[in-house]
């Protein structure tokens, strides 16, 4: 199920990530009058809506359809990692937890019971970096 954005979850999600207006209209590609607008309870279109929530997304942010207070931080970073010649994710998770390097088949798995549990940020950002991974790895191999 998608998230559905509200003006205080789209505050609270440039909030949490020291955004302007500005920052986020530019982040979602949208104009900072449609981010001012949306924030006053103004209607706006869903695919609007989508392409903010990816923004915040792709940060780490996930908005949570008015728990708490409507977004939180899920990870900070999220970025392939080579160790020893072996490709694996590196999380450094939110809220102070430690960082993780995840080997491609573990970062998988944790994709899809992210998935299964209605976690749609952390699943396609694992499924994104995994594919990265794989890539710099096709690379590597081909330029050796």
């Amino acid at each position: 199920m998608a998230a559905r954005l509200t003006p205080s979850a789209c505050r609270a999600g440039r909030a949490i990530l020291g955004w302007s207006t500005k920052d986020l209209a530019q982040e979602a590609q949208v104009s900072p009058a449609t981010i001012h607008l949306l924030e006053a309870g103004r209607p706006f279109h869903q695919a609007t809506a989508q392409r903010i929530i990816a923004a915040f997304g792709r940060r780490g942010v996930e908005i949570t359809d008015g728990r708490g207070a409507g977004a939180r931080r899920v990870f900070e970073q999220m970025y392939p990692h080579e160790v020893e010649g072996e490709w694996r994710v590196l999380v450094k998770w939110a809220h102070g937890d430690p960082v993780e390097l995840l080997r491609l088949d573990a970062a998988r798995r944790l994709a899809n019971e992210a998935q299964q549990r209605g976690y749609e940020l952390l699943a396609s950002a694992l499924t994104a970096e995994v594919h990265r991974a794989e890539r710099y790895a096709r690379d590597a191999r081909s330029s050796t």
